[in-house]
């Protein structure tokens, strides 16, 4: 999943405004308001949102989530760019997820939208934030990711 499917499909289930979001480059203020809650009952803001021009914001996944994952999940970060050219077989979507060493961007992208789509279950909603589950085990994190695709 890239970015650019993420923000679409979350205007397609009612998270993003279609008019706020004029553009994959530019920021939403619902973004800001993604959190994943740790183990340690802590909030991690999911996006960093970073000033692009005067027409908008350069959206990324904020480098603590993806640190957090690897670390708590026993996951290896790779970035798109390691991932061109790499013949291995790990990284294929064929391999069964118990086997899975490595994450990406897409899947913290299909993690993320994955809970937004679980009807609250992953989900907790205030005023002002909404504070996504982390997954128990690498298990669960690849269940989710797994379940959004089908």
């Amino acid at each position: 999943m890239t970015l650019k499917q993420f923000l679409y499909g979350c205007i397609s289930v009612g998270f993003l405004d279609e008019k706020e979001n004029t553009g994959v480059q530019n920021g939403n203020e619902q973004l800001q308001k993604l959190f994943i809650q740790n183990a340690e009952n802590q909030r991690i803001p999911i996006f960093d949102l970073h000033p692009k021009s005067s027409a908008g914001k350069e959206i990324h996944i904020n480098p603590r989530v993806i640190t957090y994952f690897g670390s708590t999940l026993g996951l290896l970060y790779l970035s798109e760019n390691e991932i061109i050219g790499n013949v291995c077989f790990a990284n294929s979507n064929e391999i069964r997820s118990d086997f899975k060493t490595t994450f990406t961007e897409s899947d913290i992208l299909e993690y993320v939208y994955g809970c937004l789509q679980s009807d609250g279950i992953r989900v907790t909603k205030t005023l002002d934030t909404i504070q996504l589950k982390f997954p128990k085990n690498k298990e669960e994190f690849w269940q989710i990711i797994s379940s959004n695709k089908h």
